[in-house]
């Protein structure tokens, strides 16, 4: 019975990180101009509360760069939630490999929308359970004696071979495990999945209100998220307590230099917006015990994990995408 809801995941349709970790690389794709910040007959503000009933919960990508692996992810998820009424939970790990393995092939790098869709396409998803999430990052220098054991009787490769294990915590010509895993997830695979972007500001409401949850991939400025990084960029001291209520700010002139000096980029789940307040609520890929902990979208507390972003930011430094269901 659970592979056959599983199973429907599929027919539906067919990046960074937490504050202890690197974001991921900037993404290369173009920014949408901000130019229809008009008003218009749609509603101000969604049911915002509506949108988060249909999402699981707040993951935490812990060390590692996936942040858009966990986006992805999670709008799958989404989808079989509403599609089933019932909450699964599918491996971040297992996409991250095909994503690493098979479409970037680039070890040291993030991934885009367009390349995990790409991935749930060609070999499809699987189960938490059958692939659980590691969080340490096997590419970093301050790895504890276990870790450093762990990953050095995994990663005991050279080249290639085994930058792709230290990014994806498994050899990517492993047997039999990695028959196991594509004959599990070939039965959730389609041709039909397909990300597509949404460059309107109308567009992205029309599909909120609609509460279809929508993806934003955007340029990462430490000072608007008051990340710890700040003063060691020279932008300036962190808010804790913005940083607590997952309120993100509009990045300075100064903010956007600086933070290019180490260029990075997210990816979030939106699942609300306000035209009062001028935000888009979204659910990030931290966990629920710093960065936004203190979220009160539903009210004082309720929303630990969540955040909020202005509109000039999302759309001028950001893309945003739909998933077209297969349906």
């Amino acid at each position: 019975m659970k592979r056959i809801l599983l199973w429907s995941v599929a027919m539906l349709l067919a990046v960074a990180c937490s504050d202890q970790s690197p974001l991921d690389e900037a993404y290369p794709s173009p920014n949408p101009p901000l130019n229809d910040l008009i008003q218009n007959r749609l509603p101000s503000r969604n049911n915002v509360g509506a949108l988060i009933s249909l999402q699981t919960p707040v993951k935490s990508q812990d060390r590692r760069g996936v942040c858009s692996i966990f986006s992805a992810i999670g709008i799958l998820e989404s989808w079989l939630k509403v599609r089933t009424g019932i909450t699964h939970d599918l491996s971040e790990n297992y996409l991250a490999y095909i994503v690493t393995t098979q479409i970037t092939k680039r070890p040291f790098s993030g991934s885009t929308a367009s390349d995990n869709f790409l991935g749930v396409r060609k070999q499809g998803v699987m189960a938490e359970e059958v692939w659980p999430y590691e969080g340490q990052d096997w590419l970093k220098p301050d790895l504890s004696a276990l870790e450093i054991a762990l990953r050095n009787a995994t990663c005991f490769f050279i080249g290639l071979r085994q930058d792709l294990c230290l990014k994806t915590h498994r050899d990517p010509y492993q047997n039999p495990f990695l028959e196991q895993a594509k004959n599990f997830a070939k039965d959730f695979k389609t041709d039909q999945t397909v990300a597509l972007r949404v460059s309107s500001l109308t567009e992205v409401h029309r599909r909120i209100l609609s509460n279809e949850p929508v993806l934003l991939e955007l340029d990462f400025f430490y000072g608007a998220w008051n990340h710890r990084k700040m003063a060691e960029l020279g932008i300036g001291e962190p808010d804790p307590e913005l940083w607590a209520r997952g309120t993100v700010g509009i990045p300075n002139s100064q903010d956007i230099a600086l933070s290019r000096q180490k260029q990075a980029g997210h990816s979030l789940i939106i699942v609300g917006f306000d035209d009062v307040q001028r935000v888009y609520y979204f659910k990030n890929s931290w966990g629920i015990e710093s960065f936004g902990r203190k979220s009160d979208l539903l009210g004082p507390g309720t929303t630990p994990g969540y955040g909020s972003l202005p509109y000039e930011y999302a759309h001028q430094f950001g893309t945003f995408y739909r998933i077209r269901p297969s349906f």
